[in-house]
């Protein structure tokens, strides 16, 4: 085996396993980007929860005084609710992002693979 062909060889075992820790980490981020989701979700159900207890409130204290904190209350959990979501859809687009550059990095060591085959079968 000369030494160009030794060196296409080792460049492309180095190039596959660049491939599957690239690929790894496209999964891994997957798995992020659904636990992200989940966390939207459980944070609706969270939010339907916290309308109910309001609605309970409302029903067991009245009066002037009962109104005005009822409407403190409300105002608090829908900035709260909008913050969390501002901050979970960020953190998903963040994701999203990663996934998509590390699949032009896969492509990319597909790409070279395929020209260092090439090479090797000359």
């Amino acid at each position: 085996m000369d030494k160009d062909s030794h060196l296409i060889e080792t460049s492309l075992r180095t190039n596959k396993r660049k491939q599957e820790e690239e690929e790894e980490k496209v999964f891994q981020l997957r798995q992020k980007l659904q636990g992200q989701q989940w966390l939207g979700e459980d944070l609706e159900h969270i939010h339907k929860q916290e309308m109910q207890l309001l609605d309970t409130l409302r029903q067991g204290w009245q009066g002037a005084d009962a109104r005005g904190f009822h409407n403190y209350l409300e105002e608090q959990q829908q900035k709260d609710l909008s913050k969390w979501k501002k901050e979970i859809r960020q953190q998903e687009e963040a994701i999203e992002e990663s996934i998509q550059e590390s699949k032009m990095r896969l492509l990319n060591f597909q790409t070279e693979q395929q020209e260092l085959q090439a090479r090797w079968f000359k």
